[in-house]
């Protein structure tokens, strides 16, 4: 089981949407980074429907790799810390 998922909009089979409402329909406790390279409102608000991820937009200036990593091992950090 994964400790953390970072999901693409656009990947192939399910996308990244698609598969986080399944996630949380399924009840899998996992932290989820949305990770893009360009979203509408209306898709944004069909993810938010189902939680709030953090969404980070692969052009952005503060998008790098490098931080996203950081993201995620704060993400697993935290949900750890949480879990008992």
């Amino acid at each position: 089981r994964p400790d953390v998922a970072v999901l693409d909009i656009k990947m192939p089979v399910m996308d990244g949407r698609q598969l986080y409402a399944e996630l949380r329909r399924l009840k899998v406790d996992v932290p989820v980074v949305i990770f893009f390279d360009s979203i509408s409102g209306e898709e944004l608000a069909g993810i938010r429907q189902y939680g709030n991820p953090p969404v980070v937009e692969k052009g952005a200036p503060a998008s790098s790799l490098l931080e996203l990593a950081a993201l995620v091992k704060k993400m697993v950090y935290c949900h750890g810390k949480t879990k008992d």
